[in-house]
């Protein structure tokens, strides 16, 4: 079995509040969970309204599949207007 972890950091555009950093947080979770087979989470930066940091992990008998579906699910969330990626970290073991 592998187990796949993607850590990426997200500078949030036009959030000038907790609230609607919850608010774009949350739409992404839905997104996300529901195109992809992935387990979701905000893992730092709770208090800071102008970055996230979210975790996504997933399960496969294959590393190459984990791969492909990290990298699409990474491409997914670039399409978020509300959103920039300014830093990944991708971890298979």
């Amino acid at each position: 079995m592998v187990i796949g972890l993607l850590r990426i950091e997200l500078l949030l555009n036009d959030t000038r509040s907790l609230k609607q950093k919850r608010s774009v947080i949350s739409h992404l979770r839905t997104q996300v969970q529901k195109k992809f087979n992935v387990s979701f989470a905000e893992v730092g930066l709770q208090d800071i309204w102008g970055r996230a940091d979210i975790a996504m992990t997933t399960a496969s008998n294959d590393s190459q599949m984990v791969n492909k579906m990290f990298s699409s699910l990474e491409k997914h969330i670039e399409r978020f207007p509300a959103v920039r990626i300014i830093r990944r970290e991708m971890e298979v073991l």
